[in-house]
C-alpha cells in the first residue's frame, strides 16, 4: 500500500525546501519518467532536473492538491509557482512569475517510484514567461 502522506512529505521536502537528499527516499535507482516535455531517467535525471529547476526558479513552489493511490499506482494533481531568475531551457530571464498546474500518475515499488508519466499546462506558463504570445480576444 502506498503512503500518500510520505509522498507528499518527501515532494515538499524536494521541491519546497530544497532538500535533494529526498530524492534517493522517494526515487528508485532505475526510475523512468514520462513526461513529454521532460523525460527523466534514473534517479540522478531527477536530480539533475531539480537542480536545474531550482537554480532557475528558486522560489518555485508545490502545492499539492488531490492524490488518489491504488494498487501499486498514485496521482497527484499539482500546481507549481515561481519566478524565472535564470535561462532555463533555452527561456531567457525574465524576473516574470509563473503558474503552472498539472497532474503526475507513479507507479512504486514497494516505498520507491520507479515510474512515472506527467502532463502540465506548459503552454500557458511559455505564455505568462512572454516566450508565445497569449491569445488575441476579440470583443
Amino acid at each position: 500500500m502506498i503512503d500518500t502522506d510520505r509522498t507528499r512529505a518527501l515532494i515538499d521536502r524536494i521541491w519546497n525546501q530544497g532538500d535533494l537528499d529526498a530524492i534517493d527516499e522517494l526515487y528508485s535507482d532505475n526510475f523512468a519518467g514520462h513526461d513529454p516535455q521532460n523525460p527523466v531517467q534514473g534517479r540522478d535525471g531527477v536530480r539533475a532536473w531539480v537542480e536545474e529547476s531550482l537554480t532557475a526558479a528558486p522560489d518555485i513552489h508545490i502545492n499539492m492538491h488531490e492524490s488518489i493511490a491504488e494498487g501499486d499506482m498514485m496521482v497527484l494533481r499539482w500546481t507549481a509557482s515561481g519566478t524565472l531568475q535564470k535561462d532555463w531551457r533555452g527561456i531567457p530571464a525574465s524576473g516574470q512569475p509563473f503558474v503552472v498546474t498539472g497532474m503526475t500518475m507513479s507507479k512504486y515499488d514497494g516505498d520507491k517510484i520507479v515510474e512515472s508519466w506527467a502532463n502540465s499546462d506548459n503552454l500557458g506558463m511559455l505564455q505568462q514567461l512572454g516566450v508565445i504570445p497569449a491569445e488575441a480576444t476579440t470583443g
